[in-house]
């Protein structure tokens, strides 16, 4: 009999213990960026979150301007909401792995994460748990990807940002002389942030870009551009890119130069011209425009500008024999 009633006061206490169930959670999301296939991780900056409750798995995240506008559809009917249930905050001042404090109070939520920098954004659909006050979640921004994909549960899209460029390299290979078509370049695309650069003329050769903040380097180019037509004339280039962020290098082999810009594409133009001017008579790198030239270093002997019709070969031997 004591048994019994010392089972049963037993059962009393956990009973009231966890009487109250809640799915009252904090969700505490890890944001990474990956600028290049098979890089490293990094803390992506500045995103945003929300979430929704009383939403089944039919509502979605449309495209990224709603994802900016916070606003979710229900793919079976059309319906739209535009009003989140809650949203994120910083999870820590200053944090360094730029994690946001999310928290929610329904059992079923639809997470939306957006990176405005890389213009991506993502969502999840999530089951929370019963009195577990702390939830943690990672996201992966593949800021290299062009299409929509899949990871640790989150549905990653992208602004759509197709262009094709057309690229006219010129040269001027004496000061305040004439332009000419500059024969013989070759451009490349890499799909990266502002963050990439090119470091000297070798890397340009060797198709190499440096990360400026962590020193990684790249050598594959998303896209490597081709011949615009037949015999063109002015030597023109034409490549096609399918990302909002893109590096652009060109490299002047017979003139020992090589220049990069960045571009940010909004997908609203089908072509993009990008007109360049190797200066062959440039005795250091120099800027024009949002175009940064480089130059082969020299070996030996002085760099002279070169003269005539063969100045851009003869500027490429003096700086580098």
């Amino acid at each position: 009999m004591k048994r019994t009633i010392a089972a049963i006061a037993a059962a009393l206490i956990l009973t009231g213990c966890f009487k109250k169930v809640t799915n009252d959670t904090t969700f505490v999301i890890k944001p990474n960026l990956q600028t290049v296939s098979g890089g490293s991780l990094t803390a992506a900056e500045s995103v945003t979150a929300y979430a929704y409750y009383g939403v089944g798995e039919e509502w979605s995240v449309a495209s990224y301007e709603d994802a900016v506008a916070r606003v979710i559809t229900d793919t079976a009917t059309g319906e739209k909401r535009q009003t989140p249930d809650a949203e994120a905050a910083p999870y820590a001042e200053n944090d360094p792995q730029g994690r946001l404090s999310l928290k929610t109070t329904a059992k079923h939520v639809l997470l939306v994460a957006v990176y405005e920098q890389g213009k991506m954004f993502a969502y999840m659909h999530y089951d929370t748990g019963e009195n577990l006050p702390t939830t943690y979640l990672t996201m992966q921004f593949r800021t290299w990807k062009t299409e929509p994909y899949t990871d640790s549960g989150w549905s990653v899209g992208m602004v759509t940002a197709e262009t094709t460029f057309v690229i006219e390299p010129d040269l001027q290979s004496e000061e305040n002389g004439a332009v000419s078509v500059a024969e013989g370049v070759k451009a490349y695309a890499f799909y990266v942030n502002g963050e990439w650069g090119v470091n000297s003329y070798e890397e340009a050769l060797a198709t190499t870009i440096t990360n400026t903040e962590s020193g990684e380097t790249l050598n594959q180019p998303s896209e490597t551009a081709e011949a615009y037509a037949d015999a063109d004339p002015e030597g023109r280039l034409s490549m096609k890119t399918s990302s909002p962020q893109v590096l652009v290098l060109a490299v002047y082999e017979a003139g020992g130069m090589y220049a990069f810009r960045h571009y940010e594409i909004d997908g609203s133009a089908e072509q993009t011209d990008a007109t360049l001017q190797f200066r062959t008579w440039e005795a250091a790198p120099y800027t024009d425009g949002e175009w940064s030239y480089g130059l082969a270093a020299p070996t030996g002997g002085e760099t002279t500008p070169g003269e005539g019709e063969d100045g851009g070969t003869q500027a490429a031997a003096n700086r580098i024999r």
